[in-house]
Parts: C-alpha cells; structure tokens; sequence
C-alpha cells in the first residue's frame, strides 16, 4: 500500500497560492527528494503535510487513511514527524532533554534514546550539554533525533543541508540508509541538486508550487532538471505542459547549456 498520497493539494498564504494543485505518492522504505528554487513552494509543502498548513483544497492520505483536516499533533499520533527548516531546537535545553520532547506522542517501534545516540554516537557524551552551545550539524542531527523518537511512518526533512558546511552534510546523510532499513519512509526537502539526486529513489522538482518534473535520478538528464528548476522554455509554459505538471510529470525539452551546472555553483 502507498503510504503517502497527495491529490490535487492547493495551499495559500494569504492571496498567494504557493502550492498550486500538487499531486504525488510515496511508497513505503523509499527516499523522495523535493527540489526546487527559492519560493517554488517546497517548505509550504512540507508543512501541509505536517498540519501546520491547512489546505485549500485536495487530499492527504497516510496509509490509506485521509488526514487531510488532521491538526499538526494529531498527524503526528498517525505516523508524520517534521524536521522543520532552522532545526528549532530549545536552546535552553539540554541534547537529551531536546530528543526527550520527540517522544511525548511516542508511537510503539524501534526508535529511543539509546537507538537515537547508536546512530548518531557522539551524542552520549554529550547529551548533558545545552543545544545552544552545538554546531549547526550537531542540532540537525539533534532535530532529526528528535523527530524519529516518535517513531514515525513517514520523516519530513526541510532544507536538511541549509547553512552546513558539505563535510556535514555528507555525514548526515550517511545515517539515512540506516533510518530507513529500520521503517521509516524519508521525504526531504533540499536545497543541493546534486546531493538530492545521489541519496533520492525519486524527485520532484517543484516550479510556482507546480510539480514539473518527476523521476527516478538515472532517468532524468542535467537538461532536464535544470529546465524545470528554472522554469526555461515552453515546454512548462504551454497548457498541456500545465497539465501534465500536475500528475508530476514532465520529462520533454531541454534546459540551456550550463543551466544546471550555473545552478549547482550558485548553491556551493
């Protein structure tokens, strides 16, 4: 059974839809990566999902179950956890007392304390130290600690590499393979193009809250992430385009040269 599906989700901000009738599905023990550029609707997304965002219109079923009109704690009871963008740690708080927060919805599964600090083993010695006195790689991985101790289906990850150096990043995602094999489904949102493809099973790139290309990463050419990143062409300009855009699929056209190799510099 798919474990996330998302039907034709409009939400606003006010007067500005941000995202704007998205469909896509997420299967379970797979990693789907959103990618987009800055305003094309990914974090809006995420926190849709996560019930801090009620949508417009369309659906949001989580194991079959519609959680469409779910509040944020209620979506977590069924199986959602978000690691929010800037990591949103209590600063006062001690790296345990932090992860000890993640379990106050606690869902039955394989998730602890003592698995948190296996995964991530430089915590143990350090769980006695306020978060505030912690790198930036150190509180994303306090934040995700934090998130899985509720034992989630389904993780959401926004801007997981926002303002880390690339060394920390890679070291982050090392652990993600493992976070996986134990049953959680990860759908992240990321700024780095190029890290999203290697760790994705599938990618969406979102465009004016759109999803305009869709695939598995060896399917899809620099081309055609750079065209529908940026959004180049006619082939995301013309109606049928549009339409296609909305089931999460637009795999013709070409970017210009160098787009995406531009994009990838303008990110490092």
């Amino acid at each position: 059974m798919t474990l996330l599906s998302v039907r034709d989700l409009t939400v606003h901000h006010g007067l500005l839809r941000a995202v704007d009738g998205l469909s896509l599905e997420v299967e379970p023990g797979e990693v789907l990566a959103i990618i987009g550029a800055n305003g094309a609707g990914k974090s809006t997304l995420l926190r849709a999902l996560a019930g801090l965002n009620l949508p417009t219109s369309g659906t949001v079923h989580l194991g079959g179950r519609d959680i469409t009109r779910f509040p944020a704690h209620k979506r977590t009871s069924a199986g959602i956890a978000l690691v929010p963008e800037g990591r949103r740690l209590f600063r006062s708080l001690t790296v345990e007392e932090n992860l000890l927060t993640g379990a106050y919805r606690k869902r039955p599964g394989p998730w602890s304390v003592e698995r948190v600090y296996e995964l991530f083993p430089w915590m143990t010695e350090r769980r006695r130290q306020n978060a505030a006195q912690l790198s930036g790689g150190e509180q994303q991985a306090v934040a995700i600690g934090r998130a899985l101790l509720s034992n989630p289906d389904l993780l959401l990850v926004d801007e997981l590499s926002l303002g880390l150096a690339p060394v920390v990043v890679r070291r982050i995602y090392q652990v993600l393979p493992e976070i996986v094999a134990a049953g959680t489904t990860a759908l992240i949102v990321e700024q780095d193009v190029s890290q999203a493809l290697r760790v994705a099973d599938r990618v969406h790139c979102l465009l004016e809250g759109r999803s305009v290309l869709a695939g598995r990463p060896a399917e899809l050419t620099a081309e055609q992430v750079g065209h529908a990143y940026f959004g180049i062409g006619d082939t995301v300009q013309d109606g049928a385009a549009k339409d296609a855009a909305k089931d999460g699929v637009v795999r013709d056209g070409a970017a210009k040269d160098g787009a995406l190799k531009d994009m990838e510099e303008g990110r490092h």
